[in-house]
Parts: structure tokens; C-alpha cells; sequence
């Protein structure tokens, strides 16, 4: 797993001992920690490290302050921008551990809305229970009820001690390390499977959506006097409809083996190529211009027509305007669902190998 690229994200409020915590997993001072005023800086600060011969990469934050909410999540909108969806893989946070304090002895509403915010943007969040030290072992299991009834019940809340102290009650021993090691490549599996098909779909879907609206725009443009007849953009539109659905079948297949290759432990178990395939009899296009027989009983009503023909045409265009832009909508409305179909069947081969892959790697 030497290739693979794994970031983690470390956030909290300050003072919780987000800094203390990267140091102990590090097994050496590599963060600024302290006791009063914040020593993190602004922002989001890449320390390299290694989990089981994994190259990772730990993002330490400067911690949440009171009165400067609006500031912090703002930098945390702006930095999780770069790690969105439809970026590479690669770049994405697969582990954010949000740490809260456990001699807070609560789960402040400050912290429950970032973290349900990142859940609901698909990303893998665990609770690190920093300082569980300074709770009994029934304080902590009460704490730890509090805030899965917060959060829900699937979420990983990691009871840890970074550092070793000296009371007058007696020595302190770190503890949670291993653990905190172990969430963290089952959170990069869990971020693969829960992400990877995700990224597909939106940079399928952007390429539709571009399509679409490229299209309109021409119906616009060019259904006219001095433009394309109605049966040569209507050829030309389906054309077009024929020509998108495999670049958007390619565009998922690249996505999908773009965002493997950085991960051979997964690639490794389902061949590279994920079955992706829909269950449709023929892609959806739109039909070609169509020729209709001439009424000729409309013979004597020619020279009318002719005359006619410059208040008549606007109507004709406006009307062959509106059937192009409904044709448009309905394929493109045919196509999401074939995308649909096919991230379904990623998600599907995706989850069948996960808890193999699982087992293997921690």
C-alpha cells in the first residue's frame, strides 16, 4: 500500500488537543501543543506520516474559537471546495476526525452541526474522545451514549489519552493510538466505497448537464431564416445525443479507473473494472428528422402559403423550438438514469469486496 494516497483531516475546537493528538500518533513533537491560547495557525497545515507502511497525509486545523465561527467555517468551506467530489480522488479527505473534549462532559451545538454537515456531504467522520483520561470509565461510556443519541449510532467515537503525565494521583499512560490507526483504514475503505461511485455520477452528470445546456442554446441560435432547417437540427441533435452517451460512458469509466489506480489494494480485488454495465437493450437518443407525406389537396392553397409564409414561420419555428427543447430534456432526462444504473452497479460491486478488502488491510 506504499502508492497509495491517504489524507486525514484533524479538527475541533481549540484546546481540545487536536495538536496532542498528532503528536502522539507521530510518536513525536511535530505539532505545536499547549495550555492557553491557540498555537495553531490559520488554516489547514499537511504533516506527512506512516500507518502500516502508508504514505498519509494529516491536515492539523487551527481549532474552532468562540466569536470566530463564521471565519473557521469559512476556511473549512474553502479548503473542503479543493477536496470536493468531483476532484481526483487523491485529493480528497478519506478520515476527518473531529475531536472534542472529554472533560467538556458534552457535545457543544457548535460541533454537532460540522460534524453532520460533513456526514451530509458524503465525507467519513470518527469522534475522537480527547482527555478521556480525566473520565471514570462510566462517565466515559455515558458521554460516549450522549453523543452517538446526537450524531447516530454508526458513527466511530474513540476514547484517546494523548499524553503521558505525571499527577499527584499517580502516572497517566497514553492509550488509543492503535485504534484510532485502525478507524482510520477502515474510514479510507468506508470514504472509497462511499465516494468513488459518487464521483462518478457528478462528473458524468456534469457532462451532461454542459451538453444540455449547449443544445438549448443552439435550438436558440440557429432555428431560423438564416440558420439550420428544422430536419437538419433535429439530424444534427441526434447525432449529437449518440455522440455524448459514449463520451459520458467513457468519462465514468475513466473516473472509476482513475480514482483506483491510486488504490491497488481495492483495484487489486475486482480486476480494475467494476461491473459496471446497465441493464438497457439501447441507449437512449434522440430520433431523427422524420420526412411526413405532402397533403396535396394543400395544392391550390400554395400561392397563399407563399404569400403567408414570412407571418407563418415564426409560429412553425417557435413550435419545432419547443419540441427540440422537450426532445432535449427527455434525453437528458433518459441519460440520468442510465447513470443512476451504472453507479448503482458500482456501488453493488463496491460493497462486495469491501469487507474483504477490510479484513486484509487492518
Amino acid at each position: 500500500m506504499t502508492n497509495t494516497n491517504y489524507n486525514i483531516a484533524i479538527i475541533g475546537q481549540t484546546g481540545v488537543g487536536k495538536s496532542s493528538l498528532i503528536n502522539y500518533l507521530f510518536g513525536s513533537e511535530v505539532a505545536k501543543s499547549g495550555i492557553g491560547r491557540p498555537v495553531t495557525t490559520n488554516g489547514f497545515h499537511e504533516i506527512n506520516h506512516k500507518i502500516k507502511d502508508m504514505s498519509v497525509k494529516i491536515y492539523d486545523s487551527w481549532g474552532l474559537e468562540v466569536g470566530k465561527e463564521e471565519q473557521w467555517l469559512k476556511e473549512l468551506n474553502t479548503e473542503l471546495k479543493k477536496r470536493g467530489i468531483d476532484k481526483p480522488a487523491s485529493d480528497w479527505f478519506h478520515s476527518i476526525f473531529y475531536c472534542i473534549a472529554a472533560s467538556g462532559g458534552r457535545i457543544q451545538d457548535a460541533d454537532s452541526k460540522i460534524v453532520k454537515k460533513l456526514i451530509d456531504e458524503n465525507y467519513k467522520v470518527s469522534i475522537v474522545l480527547t482527555k478521556a483520561d480525566s473520565l471514570t470509565e462510566e462517565e466515559e461510556a455515558e458521554f460516549i451514549q450522549v453523543i452517538a443519541h446526537e450524531l447516530g449510532n454508526n458513527i466511530a467515537i474513540i476514547p484517546v489519552c494523548s499524553e503521558h503525565k505525571k499527577t499527584r494521583g499517580g502516572e497517566i499512560i497514553p492509550f488509543g493510538k492503535e485504534i484510532v490507526e485502525k478507524q482510520s483504514l477502515i474510514d479510507l475503505v468506508d470514504s472509497l466505497v462511499l465516494r468513488i461511485p459518487q464521483h462518478c455520477k457528478e462528473v458524468m452528470l456534469e457532462k451532461l448537464r454542459t451538453w444540455q445546456a449547449k443544445q438549448h442554446k443552439k435550438i436558440d441560435d440557429d432555428l431560423g431564416f438564416f440558420g439550420f432547417s428544422s430536419s437538419e437540427l433535429q439530424n444534427e441533435l441526434s447525432s449529437s445525443s449518440e455522440k455524448i452517451i459514449k463520451e459520458i460512458n467513457e468519462l465514468g469509466n475513466t473516473s472509476e479507473k482513475n480514482a483506483l489506480q491510486q488504490y491497488n489494494f481495492i483495484a487489486e480485488h475486482i480486476g480494475m473494472q467494476i461491473s459496471t454495465g446497465y441493464g438497457r437493450k439501447k441507449d437512449p437518443k434522440i430520433d431523427d428528422h422524420k420526412e411526413t407525406d405532402f397533403d396535396w389537396k394543400m395544392i391550390p392553397f400554395v400561392p397563399f402559403i407563399l404569400v403567408a409564409l414570412p407571418f407563418i414561420t415564426p409560429f412553425i419555428r417557435k413550435d419545432d423550438a419547443k419540441k427540440m427543447h422537450t426532445a432535449v430534456d427527455t434525453f437528458a432526462m433518459n441519460v440520468k438514469d442510465m447513470i443512476n444504473e451504472k453507479v448503482t452497479n458500482l456501488e453493488i460491486s463496491l460493497k462486495t469486496v469491501k469487507e474483504k478488502i477490510s479484513n486484509e488491510i487492518i
